[in-house]
């Protein structure tokens, strides 16, 4: 079976401190009143001010947190046909790694969703095709180190994105498939698991992640 380079497992072990203290420092929804009353007062450029009125957050908290979820001027629905071309225009004409510049173009939207939009549903590198059995089990010893942290997983996938590999699979089942092939030593056994619970799959759909798990490389 596919081991894990102790980089990558260091590495995959730091993302998930990372989100445990964002889980800690959740908003309540008083701060986020708060928060959008003194953006008001006081404008979008003076955040180490606002932080000053919201204790235990700093300026970069209170930034990040009206500009990717406050924000009324944030569009957060389906992305239309032109912000496509536009945004197609855009990584063309800036590459694909300066989003906060191409989001400038894109009024709405933030340069977390450009690049989310593009990895996930523009990018024409991103892998399309069936899985294997390989990657299944790559997966799985990941999976063994994060949980169902697809998002954290993502990057150590080949391909642009994490590409959806338990669709049509119940929470339950995952857990159980997952258990069956880490546990046996023989791939040619793993390989069998996989393919039955594949027969359980009735529609298996294409392998892109849905925009909220996505985490760029």
């Amino acid at each position: 079976m596919v081991s894990l380079n102790p980089k990558c497992v260091t590495d995959l072990e730091s993302d998930v401190d990372e989100d445990i203290e964002r889980l800690k420092s959740r908003w309540t929804s008083k701060e986020d009143e708060n928060l959008a009353s003194l953006v008001g007062r006081f404008g979008r450029d003076e955040w180490e001010l606002i932080a000053g009125y919201l204790p235990g957050r700093s300026a970069q908290d209170c930034k990040y947190r009206f500009t990717v979820v406050l924000d009324p001027e944030l569009i957060k629905g389906t992305w239309t046909k032109e912000e496509d071309e536009k945004l197609i225009q855009l990584v063309s004409l800036y590459g694909d790694k300066k989003w906060s510049t191409i989001a400038k173009h894109l009024k709405g939207r933030r340069g977390k969703q450009c690049r989310e939009r593009w990895h996930n549903h523009l990018d024409p590198s991103v892998i399309k095709t069936p899985w294997t059995k390989e990657e299944d089990l790559l997966i799985i010893k990941y999976h063994c180190v994060l949980g169902s942290r697809w998002a954290q997983i993502a990057k150590f996938l080949p391909g642009s994105a994490l590409l959806l590999w338990s669709v049509g699979l119940g929470d339950l089942t995952i857990l159980s498939y997952i258990n069956d092939v880490s546990q046996v030593a023989d791939v040619d056994v793993a390989y069998q698991i996989i393919d039955d619970v594949r027969k359980k799959m009735t529609n298996e759909k294409p392998r892109k992640l849905p925009n909220i798990f996505y985490v760029a490389l």
